[in-house]
C-alpha cells in the first residue's frame, strides 16, 4: 500500500513551487506569447475560412443568376429564331403564291393570244377555202349567161348600198 509521508510531501511541494517560480520567471512570458500568437493565428484562419465561405456563397448566387440569365437569353434567342423562321416561311409562301398567280396570268394571256391568233388563222383559212370552193363550184355551174346575170345582180346590189 501507499504510505503518506509528510517530509516527502513538503519536499515535493517546495520542488513544485521552485519549478513553478523558475518557469514563471524565465519562460512564462514566452509561453504566453506563443499561446497568444497561436490564438491569433487560429482566429485569423477562422475569419479567413468564414470569409471564404461567404465568398463561395456569393459566387454560387452570382453563378446561379448568370446561369438564369443565360437560360433566359437562350430561350429568347430560340423564340426569336422560331419567330423569324415563321416570318420567313410566310414570306416565302406569299412570294410563291404571287409568282404562281403571275405565271397563271401569263399562261392565260398566252392562251388567249394564241386562241385569238388561231381563230384569225381559222377564219382566214375558212374564208380562203370558202372562196376556193365557191370558185370551183361557180366554174362548173356558171356559164357565160349566168356570168352576165350575176354581174348585173352585183351591180344592182352595190348601187343600192350606196
Amino acid at each position: 500500500m501507499i504510505e503518506f509521508s509528510w517530509d516527502k510531501f513538503v519536499w515535493s511541494l517546495v520542488n513544485f513551487l521552485a519549478l513553478f517560480l523558475l518557469l514563471r520567471k524565465f519562460f512564462w512570458k514566452s509561453i504566453l506569447g506563443i499561446l497568444e500568437s497561436r490564438e491569433k493565428e487560429v482566429a485569423r484562419i477562422l475569419e479567413e475560412a468564414e470569409n471564404a465561405r461567404e465568398e463561395a456563397v456569393q459566387m454560387r448566387e452570382e453563378y446561379r443568376e448568370k446561369f438564369r440569365q443565360v437560360q433566359l437569353k437562350a430561350e429568347e434567342m430560340l423564340e426569336r429564331a422560331v419567330r423569324e423562321a415563321e416570318e420567313k416561311r410566310a414570306e416565302l409562301l406569299r412570294e410563291a403564291e404571287e409568282e404562281a398567280r403571275r405565271v397563271l396570268e401569263r399562261a392565260r394571256q398566252t392562251i388567249e393570244r394564241e386562241k385569238e391568233e388561231a381563230l384569225r388563222e381559222l377564219r382566214g383559212k375558212a374564208g380562203e377555202m370558202a372562196l376556193e370552193i365557191a370558185s370551183r363550184v361557180l366554174e362548173r355551174v356558171v356559164r357565160s349567161e349566168d356570168d352576165v346575170r350575176l354581174a348585173e345582180r352585183l351591180a344592182l346590189e352595190v348601187g343600192e348600198k350606196r
